[in-house]
């Protein structure tokens, strides 16, 4: 995740799931889903969260029955 914090915009650096279907979820810390995007799959993917509160999120990527999570802070 890049960059870490954020204001506008998160990357992520999804490289080595070639042909892989992948879902990201960006969680609030009070648990809320705040945004979703399905079948990512690309090498690197940009994310708004210009419309995003201040704060620390979580981000949560999974393909199949594999779940990777990061903590995102927006500015």
């Amino acid at each position: 995740v890049m960059p870490n914090p954020a204001t506008t915009q998160f990357n992520l650096d999804i490289q080595g799931f070639d042909g892989l279907e992948l879902n990201v979820e960006v969680i609030s810390a009070d648990g809320k889903l705040v945004m979703e995007r399905q079948g990512i799959s690309s090498d690197m993917r940009g994310f708004d969260v210009s419309d995003l509160r201040a704060g620390i999120y979580m981000i949560k990527v999974a393909y199949g029955d594999q779940v990777y999570t990061n903590r995102l802070v927006i500015e």
